[in-house]
């Protein structure tokens, strides 16, 4: 069990905003925490988790109506062979580039290496446990994550349909 941040972020910042849980638990500790958001529902919490995959419709309509991305996971990873991958170095994660192709901030682990050109839009954390305190002090200075929202949409906005469209055309000539 790496992360006990589904317990202290269900048990400390609900009660201020909609938490959707994009993809299925895993394992026995994913779906204990399944099991939690199904008690904070009952409690009158807005809460969105899934029990099976997301279907893509879903995840994308999700993901536009969201504020701010998170991703919890450990900078560095094991391979089956024992190789010490790190992520953002040696190892890509999907969440920042998804984050990053919607203009949404997105808050990661301290320690992950971004393409330069999202910095201004990663909220860092240091361990999983920041997490309540990093979203209240957003929910608390809402020019703050407003900021944080305009430097993602501005740093997106050369990766619109149209532009990619066009260098595409203008690379295959």
């Amino acid at each position: 069990e790496p992360y006990k941040w589904g317990d202290v972020f269900l048990s400390t910042i609900l009660s201020a905003l909609t938490l959707v849980l994009l993809g299925p638990p895993s394992g026995e500790y994913g779906g204990r925490i399944l099991d939690r958001c199904r008690e904070k529902r009952a409690e009158g919490y807005d809460l969105v988790s899934f029990d099976r995959f997301v279907p893509g419709e879903v995840f994308e309509s999700e993901l536009m109506r969201a504020d701010v991305i998170l991703s919890v996971f450990d900078i560095r990873y094991e391979t089956v062979d024992g190789q010490i991958e790190v992520y953002g170095t040696t190892k890509i994660s999907a969440i920042p580039y998804l984050a990053h192709t919607r203009g949404k901030p997105v808050i990661l682990p301290r320690g992950y290496v971004p393409p330069e050109e999202m910095e201004s839009h990663i909220i860092p954390y240091d361990s999983p446990g920041d997490i309540p305190r990093i979203v209240s002090s957003l929910l608390d200075n809402p020019d703050v994550l407003r900021a944080y929202r305009m430097n993602a949409f501005r740093n997106a906005s050369p990766l619109d349909a149209q532009t990619i469209r066009t260098a595409f055309i203008d690379a295959a000539r």
